[in-house]
Order: structure tokens, then C-alpha cells, then sequence
């Protein structure tokens, strides 16, 4: 492992005492891959509805090279095998991808998915397009991967699905708030982007990533789409997901605007190891929440 360590940081790990590798055929794994950010991984014990493992791994430092990144992800699952070794009962993967864009179902056709994907992004050399259609959105996104990434977690785990981050994170607000009539804004925070989400009578509103250095990066481009979708930020409330702390400089800034700020909440349909209790509950949102996807 230190070779691994050496390039990355194990950010954390729960492993509730009942996980065993020769039960993973009850056991749906979810993992995250982020270029920036790293890879994290959870498993859901599927016969008692509960979440029994999480563990993250963040880059010592950030490079979008996508040899590096495979390179990286080779290694560290060389030093998993209760994951590569093991026969799930489903394995997912959620991919962070800037280029990314919604095609509602009405206009999709396959055929021309290259041209919807050009009209917004850019299809780099050695990447594919791929399609999910998003059932609670009647829509299909579109986004690009690095075909060696693909290929290579296509041969390590037989049958694997992927999704796109943008499609767990909008699907799951919207499943979440089924009876939400007020405005919410959605903030998917990560340490140099974040993903806003607006939903307004069970519909989507707005969906876009933003980069950002500082705080107050942060809060303009919040504050900004607030003022274009003219919601009083005094009343709209705003709940932040992702990796934020309520000590932050980003919580503290936005309170100077934005009155009526929560954090996200795990799902009350699942249960959770003890170990989970160490964890925020916002933290980790598209990743936990992959098995709505499931």
C-alpha cells in the first residue's frame, strides 16, 4: 500500500464487522471515480437494506492526465481484492466529467447523439460518448469517458453500469422533494467544482457545474443564478451537499446572503453501519445515493 500512498491519501474507511468477501454475491458495490478528486467506493448489503463499507482516496496532487488516473486506479484496486476479487450481486460506477448535457427523450435520437454532445462540449482524442436515460426526467444524458477507463473497469468488474454524476445527483433531488412546491437550490460541493441543481414543483429548473478557487467564487456564481431565475435569496432555501464543513469559508460568506441554509440528509430508507455515524450525512451524496440508481 505505500506505493499507492505515496501518490494518494486514504481520506477514510468504514468496514462494519459483518462485511465478508464470500457474501459479496448480497452485496451491490457503488464507486466514484473524479479525475480531481480521487476514488471512493461504498457496499450495500442488499438483503438487509444496509450500508456496511465506505472508503475514499484523494490525489496528493491533482492532474487531469488520464494515463495517470487509470495508472492510479490500477494500482490501488491491485491492493483491494475484497473488490476485484469477488463476485457482487451488481457493481456501479459514477463518473465526474465535466462535459455532460440533458436531451429530453422527445428529441433523442441516437444516431445524432455526437451532434447533441458538440453542440456543448468538445470529444477528446481516446474518449467515447455515452448515454443514460434518466426515467424520473424523461430525458438521456450525454457525456464523454475515457475509453481506456471504461475498458479497463469493463474487464475488472463483468457487467458493471455506469452513470453519470449529473444523473444520480438531479434524479435523486427530485425523488427526494417529490412533494417539494417552493424553490430548493442544490449545491453537490467538491473541493475545486461544484454542481448546482434548482427544482420548483417536482421539475427541473437548472442544472449546471461551476468551477471555483475561493469563496467568494463560490457564492457569486450562486447568488448569480439565483438573480437570473429571480429567487429571493432571503426566502429560497439552499441545501448543501458534498464534502463542506458548516466551519467553512464558503458557509460562512453565503450566510451573509443566504439566510436559510441546510445540509443534505442520508436517505431514511436504508440503514447504515455504526461507523457511518463518524460521517456527515451530507458528505458523499452522489455515491450513497447511487443505489437509486441501482
Amino acid at each position: 500500500m505505500e506505493e499507492v500512498l505515496s501518490t494518494y491519501i486514504k481520506q477514510l474507511g468504514v468496514k462494519d464487522e459483518t462485511f465478508h468477501s464470500d457474501q459479496a454475491s448480497n452485496y451491490v458495490l457503488h464507486m466514484h471515480v473524479d479525475h480531481q478528486n480521487g476514488f471512493s467506493f461504498s457496499v450495500f448489503d442488499f438483503p438487509r437494506n444496509k450500508f456496511i463499507a465506505l472508503e475514499s482516496y484523494i490525489p496528493r496532487k491533482k492532474s487531469a492526465d488520464n494515463h495517470d488516473f487509470l495508472s492510479f486506479i490500477r494500482l490501488l484496486l491491485s491492493q483491494l481484492p475484497e473488490l476485484t476479487r469477488n463476485k457482487f450481486k451488481e457493481v456501479h460506477l459514477s463518473f465526474s466529467h465535466p462535459a455532460s448535457t440533458f436531451v429530453p427523450s422527445a428529441l433523442f435520437v441516437e444516431e445524432d447523439k455526437e451532434k447533441y454532445f458538440l453542440m456543448n462540449h468538445t470529444l477528446h482524442s481516446g474518449e467515447k460518448i455515452h448515454i443514460e436515460y434518466m426515467g424520473v426526467l424523461n430525458a438521456y444524458t450525454l457525456y464523454s469517458m475515457d475509453m481506456a477507463l471504461s475498458a479497463y473497469f469493463q474487464t475488472a468488474f463483468p457487467g458493471i453500469v455506469f452513470h453519470h454524476v449529473a444523473s444520480i445527483l438531479v434524479q435523486n433531488i427530485l425523488i427526494e422533494n417529490k412533494n417539494r412546491q417552493s424553490a430548493g437550490l442544490f449545491a453537490n460541493i467538491k473541493a475545486d467544482y461544484f454542481e448546482l441543481v434548482v427544482i420548483k414543483e417536482h421539475k427541473l429548473i437548472f442544472y449546471n457545474r461551476f468551477s471555483y478557487k475561493t469563496a467568494e467564487d463560490f457564492s457569486y456564481y450562486l447568488l448569480f443564478v439565483c438573480e437570473q431565475l429571480q429567487l429571493n435569496p432571503e426566502s429560497t432555501e439552499v441545501f448543501l451537499l458534498g464534502e463542506i464543513e458548516k466551519k467553512s469559508s464558503i458557509y460562512s460568506l453565503l450566510y451573509k446572503y443566504i439566510r436559510n441554509i441546510k445540509f443534505g440528509k442520508r436517505s431514511e430508507a436504508y440503514s447504515y453501519s455504526y461507523g457511518f455515524n463518524e460521517i456527515p450525512a451530507h458528505y458523499y451524496y452522489t455515491l450513497m445515493t447511487q443505489v437509486f440508481s441501482s
